[in-house]
């Protein structure tokens, strides 16, 4: 699926595997080498004495220029991407702004908060009334033992401060990929919704107030199927391995709004969070004063006008 896979994180994720295999194929032959090998014709060390060592060294060289390959085209996706949107930022009156604090913040994959975690300037604007945010990212991700830099793309709207974590991710062959960690798997009475949904979150009774039946009735709609939604480190997003621009990119926005916006008003109440809406040009003046107005006590020295 398009958020899982893109060909350029393909690429590099083959490379990294190819690399390491060979890498310690050839370590281990050397070491049979000076231990004199095995007495036992079938045993490992007996099948890598039985190739020679240069063949090693060409799969390895191979390995290193596809993780290359892969590199250069994740770059060339990066690049794409923001001249894409700088024509969008142009042409609806988007502008750069530095990752917002809930990139950071979140804790769910791909925005794990890992410390290979790499994000760029984000491109934010109004969305239907409120902030919208886009931006690429870089983290860690694949098979266990051959992970590698993945690029994925961010779209997102930021609350006013945290919501309870709710990871939605669509079902479908591949039943391995990440999901939040911690919380747990929340199923509802809708089948239809289950079968096209995977939900985990830390605290069930909410995850049933923001999941309500009008929102699974929009997420089984065709737009909404087959991203994943997070509401997690103060915002509500979506990533995806292959980006997604103009009309599409405004598809997808309007589903995390459409999420959001329903999510009932006593929820907003009880928690004390409002979903951040766009009154000025400047995003974290907008996001202070919200929290101002709100009474929320200041997190930190950024936590005020004229930073960010």
């Amino acid at each position: 699926m398009s958020f899982r896979f893109s060909r350029d994180n393909i690429v590099t994720w083959i490379g990294t595997a190819i690399v390491a295999v060979s890498g310690l194929a050839l370590l281990r032959r050397t070491i049979a080498v000076v231990s004199g090998g095995s007495d036992d014709p079938e045993s490992t060390e007996s099948m890598l004495l039985s190739i020679p060592w240069w063949v090693f060294v060409i799969v390895l060289v191979v390995g290193l220029v596809i993780l290359i390959a892969g590199g250069a085209m994740q770059g060339a996706k990066m690049h794409a991407h923001d001249e894409a949107f700088e024509a969008y930022a142009e042409e609806h009156d988007w502008t750069l702004f530095p990752a917002p604090r809930w990139v950071w913040e979140a804790r769910t994959w791909p925005l794990d908060g890992s410390k290979e975690l790499d994000a760029e300037d984000a491109f934010v604007g109004d969305s239907g009334g409120y902030w919208g945010t886009v931006l690429m990212a870089q983290n860690i991700g694949g098979p266990k033992g051959t992970e590698s830099l993945g690029s994925y793309q961010i779209i997102g709207l930021p609350f006013d401060d945290d919501m309870p974590r709710v990871h939605l991710v669509p079902r479908d062959t591949v039943e391995s990929a990440r999901e939040m960690v911690g919380g747990v798997r929340i199923d509802f009475e809708s089948a239809a919704f289950n079968a096209q949904w995977r939900v985990r979150g830390e605290d069930a009774k909410r995850v049933h107030d923001i999941v309500h039946p009008r929102t699974m009735e929009r997420l089984l709609q065709p737009d909404a199927i087959g991203q994943p939604i997070v509401i997690d480190g103060g915002a509500i997003w979506t990533w995806r391995a292959t980006p997604v621009y103009g009309e599409d990119f405004e598809a997808v926005l309007a589903v995390l709004r459409d999420v959001a916006t329903a999510i009932p008003p006593f929820v907003y109440q009880d928690l004390d969070v409002r979903l951040l809406k766009k009154r000025t040009d400047d995003l974290h003046a907008d996001w202070v004063t919200s929290r101002r107005q709100a009474g929320l006590a200041q997190r930190d020295e950024y936590d005020t006008l004229g930073e960010g």
